[in-house]
């Protein structure tokens, strides 16, 4: 490692989101970036990566554990940690530096059979009803193999967690769940990322449109969200509801479940620029979550002055509460919650509880590259 400048190792799936994420390190001054992705079959045709040039892809137990002991890195960056990952922690040469950017599915979920990391129930009663009834008779022979290996698979997640040197949540609050795990050492870790605009927030008119979950994913328990709003909302009010990815096997049941006009559903993907536009359009926003998911459109949502609905229980709920923000509960909601936008005060206090946390994590991410510097 040069003095000042940190060679990095990102090891991702094929992810959306990995193209924005990789410009945000290639922009940073402190490091010099490569991306690592390991396939199953070898011949792999990106289906979400669009800088194809940037990323190595690696096929073979042999070939994995020579590129990972003898390559030029100083530090790897997980892009989330699935569980065929876990073993490849093992690889890792003990001088290197790990970092885990947690994503959601990889804490939230059982995975290969083994209890999931933060153990919440995911979905309220209509949701749940549909996720307990489709289960599929195609899995079971999966479901039959990993339950046979969930022993070693548990083994290799306890090492994978007790190598991780730095952990970056997506809340707060989820660096104090995560640290619960006996195995778990990490320092909490924000890499610097892009800063939304707080220019001319004024508050939103009355009877703008509502904004429900993110995706055509089970998680924002929508239809459950819609059993309460329907004979809350006023007449002209749209409810804007994205699904333009996710399960297409639930946006098939939510589009058999919803026939009302007043219900828009975004099957097509939109470019942000547009989607945010469209998102600033409206004056309310539930997301119907109880893990983290969806903090894109709920830290857009805040820093528009948009009021956001949240349920009780939800990890997203209680982080923003202790943060400082203002947000409300899905049970509260009444008929004048949704005539009744956020006060400028109000959205005054949500910029300052941004911009307070934006500071932390800042602070937090300086004192990272000082230690970097003085290794």
């Amino acid at each position: 490692m040069k003095k000042g400048i940190v060679n990095v190792l990102h090891i991702t799936t094929d992810d959306k989101f990995f193209d924005s994420v990789f410009d945000e390190w290639k922009q940073d001054k402190h490091f010099m970036n490569k991306a690592l992705f390991v396939s199953l079959w070898g011949n792999h045709k990106f289906k979400h990566i669009k800088n194809k040039e940037n990323v190595d892809v690696i096929f073979g137990c042999k070939h994995i554990k020579e590129y990972l002991r003898f390559s030029d890195y100083d530090l790897v960056f997980f892009h989330s940690l699935p569980p065929r990952y876990y073993r490849l922690v093992k690889y890792i040469p003990d001088d290197k530096i790990v970092i885990w950017w947690m994503w959601g599915y990889d804490v939230y979920y059982s995975l290969r059979m083994i209890p999931a990391l933060i153990n919440i129930d995911l979905y309220k009663p209509i949701t749940k009803h549909y996720v307990n009834n489709c289960f599929k008779p195609k899995e079971l022979l999966l479901n039959l193999l990993w339950w046979m290996m969930r022993k070693k698979t548990r083994k290799d997640r306890d090492y994978a967690i007790g190598r991780i040197d730095f952990f970056q949540p997506v809340l707060k609050n989820e660096y104090d769940l995560i640290k619960r795990i006996p195995q778990f050492r990490a320092q909490e870790f924000y890499y610097k990322n892009s800063w939304l605009s707080f220019s001319s927030v004024l508050p939103k008119k009355a009877d703008g449109d509502i904004l429900i979950g993110n995706s055509a994913t089970t998680t924002n328990n929508h239809l459950d969200v819609l059993n309460i709003i329907m004979n809350i909302k006023q007449p002209c009010q749209n409810i804007i509801m994205p699904l333009s990815y996710g399960n297409k096997e639930y946006t098939e049941w939510l589009n058999n479940k919803i026939n009302n006009d007043s219900v828009i559903k975004l099957h097509d993907f939109m470019p942000k620029e547009d989607y945010f536009r469209l998102l600033n359009k409206c004056s309310y926003a539930i997301i119907g979550t109880l893990r983290q998911q969806a903090i894109g459109n709920v830290s857009f949502v805040l820093s528009q002055g948009i009021k956001l609905f949240l349920y009780r229980d939800s990890i997203i709920y209680k982080n923003y509460k202790e943060l400082g923000f203002v947000v409300y509960t899905i049970e509260d909601m009444t008929m004048d919650s949704l005539k009744t936008p956020l006060t400028k005060d109000e959205i005054d206090i949500n910029i300052k509880a941004s911009i307070k946390e934006y500071n932390r994590r800042n602070t937090i991410y300086e004192h990272f590259i000082n230690c970097m510097n003085n290794i």
